[in-house]
């Protein structure tokens, strides 16, 4: 009987243990998918149901985001997201996490032959929620979004080919 008792409390203490150590295992797959630049495994963590809100709470079409996250990193030289959790509160059926990201990429210019660095800095409340296959993020409320352009401080990285001397 007391055997059982302690069994059922130290099975009750697993059940109600924070999700977010395992929510931030989430972001760093992330982030290790942005290095790589493996855009479906960005995707991978969205519920099927996924949406994303604007800061002015309109819902973002969806439709074109795939192929988007494709042709923004598919030229990037190096690809960067970071992920701070700032707060984390738990419902009943969902996780919702504050988050500051920053998703940075490098790119070339082909016209000028520099570096071009871009970063998209997004504050956000994530809400996650617990899936068959583990925890998955249902939604996005989008709080505040801005884009930064800047070129690289090594100017001219790229060099023309020269023309090669006719025969």
């Amino acid at each position: 009987m007391l055997r059982t008792a302690a069994l059922a409390f130290l099975l009750g203490l697993a059940a109600s243990a924070s999700p977010l150590p395992e929510i931030r295992q989430m972001y760093a797959r992330l982030s290790a998918a942005a290095e790589i630049k493996y855009v479906d495994a960005l995707f991978s963590l969205q519920a099927p149901d996924f949406e994303a809100f604007s800061p002015d709470h309109q819902r973002v079409d969806l439709s074109l985001q795939h192929d988007r996250y494709e042709q923004l990193l598919r030229p990037a030289l190096v690809c960067a997201l970071t992920t701070e959790v700032l707060a984390f509160r738990e419902e009943p059926k969902v996780a919702i996490c504050r988050v500051r990201q920053s998703l940075r990429w490098e790119q070339v210019d082909p016209g000028a032959h520099k570096l071009i660095v871009r970063t998209v800095e997004t504050l956000a409340d994530d809400y996650w929620v617990r899936r068959k296959v583990g925890w998955r993020i249902r939604a996005c409320q989008v709080l505040s979004q801005e884009l930064t352009t800047r070129e690289g401080g090594l100017g001219t990285i790229v060099t023309p080919p020269k023309p090669r001397p006719s025969k």
